[in-house]
């Protein structure tokens, strides 16, 4: 019981945090999901590379960093667009560094650096794109987005512990996470579609009708795939949670393992159709 209690209570600071950065001010925004950036990554590289490789490691996660917080003042009108090439310097360097250090044995090592910006430090880089519309910071979308995915698997674990775990259910990934079913799948899409169709009434997503419903279909599906994509890795390296960070519930890769999929492709979504409605 102290254990659920401890859990709930993390679980529950943690939105509030979340919230706070995404709706207070886009200072507050750029401290905590600058960090979230860099403590996410740091988790990652922790996982993936041990010690090695530190000075190229800090260049790719200071990249990332640089286009999370030159896009956000891009959006805001402070920042001329061409600046942000000079994001690419500490990514040159952290590629280069390792020739004159290390063992060649470990060089393979180095391609985790690109897996970390790819998977994780690109998402979070940009976030700036939902919560800065036509040149105003207003964190609601993005907080939204989150809300969906993470209820998604609410629904997922309700619908998936009571028909997914009977003999004979569909495994969405067996070897990878052995307890997620097609029920499970189904049960967090339902849920995404009726948060998406009632934050879309309530004016938060700028999409109406059938576009809301398919859009929460496409968060839950792409949450699903992020959410089995940190499995694969943890497995890969024999690990329960990415850190411990948050007690009771791993590290924030655990936590935001689900948004680093669904968010990039819900800025695809919303540019591509949002202006067609």
């Amino acid at each position: 019981m102290k254990e659920l209690l401890k859990r709930s209570l993390v679980g529950l600071l943690f939105i509030l945090i979340v919230g706070a950065g995404l709706l207070c001010s886009h200072l507050l925004f750029l401290v905590l999901f600058g960090f979230a950036l860099c403590w996410t990554m740091h988790e990652f590289y922790n996982m993936s590379m041990g010690k090695d490789f530190l000075p190229s490691r800090m260049l790719t996660t200071l990249s990332a960093l640089m286009l999370f917080a030159g896009l956000l003042f891009c959006r805001l009108g402070d920042l001329e667009p061409t600046m942000l090439l000079l994001c690419l310097l500490p990514l040159l360097a952290a590629i280069l560094l390792p020739i004159w250090q290390g063992s060649l044995d470990k060089q393979g090592a180095m391609a985790y650096c690109l897996a970390g910006l790819l998977i994780i430090g690109l998402p979070f880089a940009l976030l700036p794109l939902l919560a800065v519309r036509q040149g105003v910071f207003d964190g609601r979308l993005p907080l939204a987005l989150m809300l969906i995915v993470w209820l998604s698997d609410v629904g997922a674990y309700f619908l998936g512990t009571a028909l997914g775990q009977r003999p004979g259910a569909w495994k969405l990934a067996p070897k990878i996470s052995p307890k997620k079913s097609i029920w499970g799948l189904i049960g967090g899409i339902v849920m995404a579609m009726f948060c998406s169709w009632l934050f879309g009434r309530l004016g938060v997503i700028p999409l109406n009708g059938v576009h809301t419903l398919v859009f929460g279909a496409v968060l839950s599906c792409l949450g699903t795939l992020g959410d089995l994509q940190e499995s694969m890795w943890k497995r890969y390296f024999k690990l329960k949670d990415s850190g411990n960070i948050l007690p009771g519930h791993g590290g924030l890769f655990d936590r935001f393992d689900s948004c680093l999929t669904a968010l990039p492709a819900a800025i695809v979504y919303l540019e591509l159709l949002a202006p067609l409605q």
